[in-house]
């Protein structure tokens, strides 16, 4: 998500970064962002985007044509990136971060989201709700309502208060899933000396 521009103006984006397969979870996301995009102001529509990045992902793919028109979303308020190899880069430009998964194992890419200090909206599916740990921004599979409400909860933050949030997602992450970290742990899992 873009919330607030240099100038003032209200920005609003979404994000998920290859969380799922199209058919699985993107339609939530899609249902969700069509919802903020048809309830937000002109002005606000003006600066709303829904950025979706992984592999396949692109405007030449008519899943994605059809999951626009079905939701009535401008092809202006949608960038699809296909894959990408800068994603913490992107992940820093982003204000809110969402994982709309039906199934998921470890969320890494949840995980670098924390890391970037991002407000982030997930699914509880997998190891999700135990990695994000707030109940609060944490909404049931297949529940694009939801996830709807939770990311407007998001946006209607002030800057400070999601900047508060977002150091707090970082805070969990180098608390609890350093890199070296999770390295002696798997090697303590597996007998690695």
């Amino acid at each position: 998500f873009f919330f607030q521009a240099e100038d003032g103006i209200r920005d609003i984006g979404v994000t998920g970064v290859q969380t799922c397969a199209l058919p699985i979870c993107l339609p939530d996301l899609f249902e969700a962002f069509g919802h903020l995009y048809h309830r937000a102001s002109d002005r606000e529509k003006d600066q709303l985007i829904l950025v979706v990045i992984g592999r396949g992902i692109t405007l030449n793919t008519p899943r994605f044509t059809a999951l626009l028109h079905h939701h009535k979303i401008p092809e202006h308020a949608v960038r699809l990136l296909g894959a990408r190899d800068d994603i913490p880069a992107l992940l820093t430009i982003f204000d809110c971060f969402v994982m709309p998964s039906h199934s998921e194992s470890f969320p890494n890419v949840l995980a670098e989201a924390m890391a970037a200090a991002r407000p982030c909206v997930s699914t509880t599916v997998g190891d999700c709700a135990i990695v994000l740990n707030d109940k609060d921004y944490l909404v049931p599979a297949q529940a694009p309502q939801e996830l709807f409400a939770t990311i407007e909860k998001i946006r209607t933050l002030s800057n400070e208060d999601r900047a508060v949030l977002g150091e707090k997602n970082r805070d969990r992450v180098m608390t609890h899933y350093r890199p070296n970290m999770m390295i002696k742990l798997f090697d303590r899992i597996f007998g690695v000396s």
